[in-house]
């Protein structure tokens, strides 16, 4: 025989809450109300037992720390140890209102603790600070959340930078293999060389799948070279020459395409590095809107998203860019957290007395000193931007790393325009240990 539920969970109605045999630990109006729950229970004898079993609220997890809170044993069965949880949950409950900071992580199933604070810990607190339970969970939560949310987008556009950089190492791939066959055009030349010379040894001879040749650039040392036997030696030379000159052209094509596919690589890998240490969603719409316009998935984005008022967007964000800012010495320490930011400080924001740094060959932010009244800077305000750079780079954590420094006006956009990729000069290197 089975009993329809008689609950309603639809849009709009009040919700209730499931049938259950278990009591309110709220109603209870003193402890020996709650001691008769131990004396009808003795079977199943357990403080842990007892509170999850008979009473609404309490998990298992949150009973386990209590008692190791309370240095009580689950089993025990002191009338002073059973007081002594009583007098702990009610005080509890009637204190939910009051102000809650202490919080830490318990067992390795994720699950945590509040707990009340003391009333010398909550004098020396600030009003920002002292927050209710429910305020608690609910401020843990709302970051939790703000946290999944971040994650779930930075794997996402991490996703599509990763199936770009796939691409160009699949491309970098192809062109290797190119360069590879050029290896053989030598070869090839010699060989037409060689036959031209002896051309006149094969006249009435039939055709065949190889000859024997002296080669007059190794000491004349013998060298065989094979032949297609359909064609005469003549139209064997031909196609040598035929070859050797398609893996020439080739080559001056495939070695620019080389350059160009090297600079895309690193370009990416540089986007990579800015979304592994984003911050926040922010960062990653700055990103996003980076790869949207400079990346080969640049027609997909195409599709997704009409790029009307360009201009006043890429000007919007600029002025929304959410810089990282140091003071040093009473300098302004500017750090970009990725390429746009990056570039907008290095070409826009950067005057000609400023000072720019960089980790040497090494992906990483953008530092800039800012000097607008060209000042004299102490080696130790330069060592400590340097490492920033350091400390913003891929290299951090490494040791003696090459940070490259400058006048911000020796820095120059590199062809291509991508943003955040320079070629600077006059430079001086620190060695950041």
């Amino acid at each position: 025989h089975l009993e329809l539920s008689t609950r309603e969970l639809l849009p709009a109605h009040e919700y209730e809450f499931s049938p259950s045999n278990k009591q309110s630990f709220i109603k209870l109006e003193s402890y020996d109300e709650f001691k008769k729950y131990f004396e009808i229970d003795k079977e199943n004898f357990s403080i842990s037992n007892i509170l999850f079993n008979n009473f609404i609220g309490f998990s298992k997890p949150l009973i386990k720390e209590t008692l190791k809170t309370l240095n009580v044993e689950p089993t025990s069965t002191s009338d002073e140890d059973f007081r002594k949880v009583y007098s702990y949950f009610k005080n509890l409950i009637l204190n939910l209102e009051s102000p809650i900071s202490t919080f830490k992580e318990i067992s390795s199933k994720k699950d945590y603790c509040l707990y009340l604070e003391s009333n010398d810990v909550i004098e020396n607190l600030n009003e920002d600070d002292i927050l209710t339970a429910n305020e608690f969970i609910d401020e843990f939560y709302f970051q939790k959340e703000k946290q999944t949310s971040f994650t779930n987008s930075k794997n996402v556009v991490l996703k599509i930078v990763l199936t770009s950089l796939k691409k160009v190492y699949k491309k970098l791939e192809h062109i290797n293999q190119k360069l590879n066959e050029c290896n053989d055009m030598d070869r090839f030349r010699l060989y037409g060389e060689l036959l031209t010379a002896n051309l006149y040894k094969f006249h009435g001879l039939p055709n065949t799948d190889k000859v024997e040749v002296e080669n007059y650039y190794d000491e004349n040392k013998v060298i065989s070279i094979p032949l297609d036997k359909s064609i005469p030696v003549s139209k064997n030379i031909e196609k040598y020459f035929k070859k050797y000159n398609k893996l020439k052209n080739a080559l001056l094509i495939v070695t620019e395409q080389k350059k160009e596919t090297e600079k895309e690589l690193d370009y990416i890998e540089s986007i990579v590095f800015s979304i592994e240490n984003s911050k926040n969603l922010s960062d990653l719409n700055e990103i996003y809107l980076e790869i949207s316009n400079n990346l080969t998935t640049k027609k997909e984005f195409q599709k997704k998203e009409k790029n009307k008022n360009k201009s006043k967007e890429s000007k919007k964000n600029q002025e929304e860019m959410s810089f990282e800012i140091h003071n040093i010495d009473g300098f302004q320490i500017y750090v970009g957290k990725n390429n746009i930011q990056n570039d907008y400080i290095t070409h826009k924001l950067a005057g000609p007395n400023d000072i720019w740094f960089h980790t040497q060959k090494i992906h990483g932010s953008h530092v800039l000193l800012k000097n607008p009244d060209g000042l004299d800077i102490t080696e130790d305000i330069l060592f400590k931007c340097a490492c920033l750079a350091k400390e913003n780079s891929k290299a951090n954590g490494s040791l003696n790393v090459s940070v490259d420094y400058c006048f911000a006006r020796y820095v120059k956009k590199s062809p291509g325009n991508r943003p955040g990729m320079v070629i600077y000069t006059n430079f001086k290197t620190i060695i950041v240990k």
